[in-house]
């Protein structure tokens, strides 16, 4: 499950560098797969909401709802999967 929620939040990232959203260059690498992954969410939601939070559940809600137009609820690690495959469907469909 960490694996593709980190192979999902690169592919996000890299969507939104491709449309030409600067996301933080910040090199991110942890020992801690969920660590990893919330430096990711934070640097993406500051880009696209100039703000981000510690909790990577609030920080996947602000980047999925601000690419999406849509509000997921995300209070563990089974929704916030759930939430970015469909930002990454999404992602493939109509940003490219």
């Amino acid at each position: 499950m960490l694996r593709e929620l980190l192979s999902l939040t690169l592919k996000i990232q890299s969507y939104l560098e491709k449309i030409g959203i600067v996301v933080s260059k910040k090199l991110v690498n942890h020992t801690n797969k969920i660590t990893e992954i919330n430096e990711h969410f934070k640097n993406m939601s500051n880009a696209l909401s100039s703000e981000a939070s510690d909790s990577l559940f609030e920080n996947v809600e602000t980047v999925v709802g601000a690419i999406t137009a849509s509000y997921y609820r995300i209070e563990t690690l089974g929704q916030a999967l759930c939430a970015i495959r469909k930002c990454h469907k999404y992602t493939q469909k109509y940003l490219l």
